[in-house]
């Protein structure tokens, strides 16, 4: 029997021409005999419609392409939409931010990491203006566990409860670089409540919770590009959507430590992920109010309906980051 991978590509875009380049990317795959890519775009709203992204795009029998509209949802809600509709006979899963751009091998080492055994793939990336290599930059740790013949093979194989604390800690598995096994998970859906952050952090961890060996490339097989991006496009603390983006890493990480088991470091990591994002959300509180000649921003009030133990914390924190940065003992993310 062949094999087939479905391809979850969201699509809100305003610029034309990137999701043409991104699906240039997937049908360019060096594929294995007898594998099929099954490619479901879901166009959430999009100005530029992902039906004009299709002309003189030219693919084999191998690929088929099936795009959905709906109403503007965000982000979750599309891949959600996608995953829906993924039918019984796929094998793997993979996914493709609509501005991203695999490599040509990309698909076929993920597809040696699956025969082998893998439950779940991932590889390094760069973006542009960001990092020329995701690995390098933010988990250089990762680089103890590549394995003499993974230039011969294409990948390496990594301890499940290390991919996990790496992706909680430093968020090393990018979701256009993963590739997971259908049969583990069929039912698990992004969280639609998360819009700005942690949404795709807290979906893979959740994966890979359920996996068993999980294998990697050190090699760079993903580029991520410049299209619409809501995390990457909102990083500062000057943007109104800084807030909301502290709230949904916090809550995400709450998420986890509620639900998914974790090691005893991986336990350490998250909680001590919770309490610098705890610590930034309450000194932008502190920054804002002072800013807007000390009118309590409304967004506090948010915070403390999702993080109700916050409302106990926050007079500390507020304390504590105000003095710490006053004497540079503190620097804010």
């Amino acid at each position: 029997m062949g094999t087939t991978i479905s391809v979850v590509v969201p699509y809100f875009q305003k610029k034309p021409g990137i999701l043409k380049r991104s699906l240039r990317s997937i049908f360019k795959q060096n594929l294995p005999s007898e594998t099929h890519v099954n490619i479901i775009v879901v166009d959430d709203g999009s100005p530029i419609p992902a039906s004009s992204e299709l002309m003189e795009l030219n693919f084999s029998d191998l690929f088929s392409l099936h795009i959905i509209k709906q109403i503007n949802g965000g982000v979750s809600k599309a891949r959600n939409t996608a995953l829906e509709n993924i039918d019984d006979i796929t094998d793997y899963i993979a996914f493709m931010d609509s501005d991203d751009v695999w490599h040509e091998d990309h698909l076929l080492y993920a597809l040696k990491a699956m025969k082998s055994g893998c439950d779940f793939y991932f590889s390094d990336n760069m973006r542009s203006g960001f990092h020329e290599s995701c690995f390098s930059t933010y988990c250089p740790q990762i680089h103890c566990f590549v394995e003499r013949d993974s230039k011969t093979k294409g990948f390496s194989y990594i301890p499940r409860d290390v991919a996990v604390n790496l992706i909680i800690e430093c968020f090393a598995a990018q979701l256009s670089t993963v590739v997971y096994r259908k049969s583990l998970c069929k039912s698990l859906r992004f969280n639609e409540d998360l819009k700005f952050a942690g949404e795709d952090m807290l979906f893979l961890v959740d994966i890979l919770s359920k996996s068993g060996k999980v294998g990697f490339s050190n090699e760079i097989r993903v580029e991520c590009q410049d299209g619409v991006n809501i995390y990457f496009s909102n990083l500062g603390w000057k943007y109104p959507e800084y807030f909301f983006r502290k709230r949904d890493q916090i809550i995400s990480h709450l998420i986890i430590k509620k639900r998914i088991p974790l090691t005893a470091s991986g336990k350490s990591i998250n909680d001590s992920i919770i309490s610098k994002f705890r610590h930034d959300f309450t000194f932008h509180v502190a920054r804002c109010t002072i800013k807007n000649n000390f009118k309590f921003p409304l967004e506090v009030l948010a915070m403390f309906k999702s993080d109700p133990y916050f409302i106990l914390l926050f007079p500390i924190l507020l304390i504590k980051v105000c003095v710490l940065y006053v004497i540079g003992k503190y620097h804010p993310s």
